[in-house]
């Protein structure tokens, strides 16, 4: 993440459990809307956010391994910057349906692994022009 000045941030730890994946979907949609993304933006962004989360389930029941998921939500002037990460987190199929739903609604999207040993998946919604 860039070093220049964020206008707000927010940081969620929850259990892996789908019935949180609403609330989760709905804290990045309030945030996009709160920076005054367009409300099509703001759906969009709320929604891959959520397929993330429904793709780190899936990784951390083939692995038999269950771990809190973290959110972080990074608001700049020109974009949101919404941060999945989990310990057990490997590097997702790019060619799965799940992973085409997820990177359709950002305009940028990152796989890495972090320090100490995590993945993080990071998703980018730039500020349209007239925003």
């Amino acid at each position: 993440m860039n070093e220049e000045a964020r206008l707000r941030q927010l940081r969620l730890s929850f259990s892996p459990d789908p019935k949180l994946f609403g609330v989760v979907r709905d804290a990045a949609q309030i945030a996009a809307r709160q920076a005054t993304f367009s409300e099509a933006d703001a759906f969009n962004l709320g929604h891959s956010v959520e397929q993330a989360c429904r793709l780190v389930l899936e990784e951390q029941q083939g692995s038999g391994v269950e771990a809190d998921i973290h959110l972080q939500l990074h608001v700049f002037a020109d974009r949101i910057e919404a941060l999945v990460e989990d310990v057990n987190l490997e590097a997702l199929p790019v060619s799965s349906p799940d992973f085409f739903l997820m990177a359709r609604g950002v305009d940028r999207l990152l796989q890495e692994k972090t320090t100490p040993p995590r993945g993080q998946l990071t998703l980018v919604k730039y500020r349209r022009r007239g925003n």
